[in-house]
């Protein structure tokens, strides 16, 4: 049950950060769809970020992108959610240079313990491997473990892993929500000149 619950907090940490970053960058393209914010170990660099875009998926989307381009980018694969450095990476390349606290609230410890644990109990039945020392060594979470030791869970442990894990979601959550109430308000320089006829 304690090991369920480590897995089921990474896979709703996970969903919720793919589908906040397609939502905001659907909502707010022209800013953040350019994808430039930042390169990433994890994420493809800028040159191979081109604007290439099958035909049937403009035809799905009547052949008009202005409001899911993060839907596409997400679909083409330019940027991906199955682990925490592409995570962090999709985030900087659309954020880096337009909110760079949201970044930021990613490089928090959290999601780290979180994932290299899920990763263990996952991948290696909760035996400690050497990229698990190599992920716990400094944390003051994860305890450390000798190579082919079984990792043991206990409720105040898993509480301590998954609980910061929640509080990192609520403030993304808020802070992108916060950014995007903030900047849709704000009309762009070009829109507020045509909407003054200059």
């Amino acid at each position: 049950m304690l090991s369920s619950m480590v897995v089921g907090t990474w896979t709703a940490f996970e969903t919720l950060a793919g589908d906040l970053w397609e939502a905001a960058v659907n909502a707010h393209p022209r800013g953040l769809a350019k994808l430039v914010g930042g390169e990433h170990r994890g994420q493809k660099g800028k040159e191979d970020l081109g604007r290439m875009v099958p035909l049937e998926r403009l035809e799905k989307h009547n052949y008009d992108v202005s409001r899911v381009m993060g839907t596409l980018e997400r679909s083409l694969k330019k940027v991906r959610f199955a682990a925490l450095e592409e995570i962090r990476g999709a985030y900087k390349v659309a954020f880096g240079a337009e909110v760079p606290t949201v970044c930021r609230i990613l490089e928090d410890p959290a999601p780290h313990n979180l994932s290299t644990v899920r990763n263990l109990i996952v991948h290696k039945a909760q035996v400690c491997d050497q990229e698990y020392r190599d992920k716990s060594g400094g944390s003051t979470v994860l305890p450390q473990l000798a190579l082919g030791a079984k990792l043991e869970l206990d409720g105040a442990f898993v509480k301590q892993l998954t609980e910061p894990v929640a509080q990192c979601c609520v403030r993304l959550l808020q802070t992108i929500d916060a950014w995007l109430d903030n900047s849709l308000a704000v009309p762009e320089q070009g829109e507020l000149e045509q909407g003054l006829g200059i």
